[in-house]
C-alpha cells in the first residue's frame, strides 16, 4: 500500500505542477531568443509578472518582465510563485541520477 501511496502522491504532484503551469499560460506574452552559455540562443517564453499567480510553476528557460525588473530563469532551473507572490527560483533535480 505504501508504494501505491507514493505513486499516487507523485501523480498528484505532477497534476498540481501541470495545473500551475496551465494557469501561467495566461501570463505568457510570447517568445524571444535568449542566450544561455549551456545552450546558445534558444526560443524562450516571456511572461508578464503582473499576471502570474500564487502557485504558478514554470520550468526554465523563461523570462519574466515587469516595470521594475526582468527576471531570467536559465535551463535546468524553474520558477515558482509563492503565496506572497514572490518569485522563487530553484535548480531542478536531475532525474535518473
Amino acid at each position: 500500500a505504501r508504494a501505491g501511496g507514493a505513486r499516487e502522491a507523485a501523480g498528484e504532484a505532477g497534476a498540481e505542477r501541470k495545473a500551475a503551469q496551465d494557469g501561467a499560460a495566461a501570463a505568457r506574452k510570447g517568445d524571444r531568443p535568449a542566450y544561455f552559455p549551456e545552450t546558445g540562443f534558444v526560443p524562450t517564453p516571456v511572461y508578464d509578472r503582473y499576471r502570474l499567480a500564487a502557485g504558478d510553476r514554470i520550468p526554465g528557460p523563461l523570462i519574466v518582465e515587469e516595470r521594475e525588473a526582468t527576471t531570467v530563469v536559465p535551463p535546468g532551473w524553474s520558477l515558482m510563485v509563492d503565496g506572497w507572490r514572490n518569485l522563487v527560483i530553484r535548480r531542478e533535480e536531475a532525474h535518473g541520477a
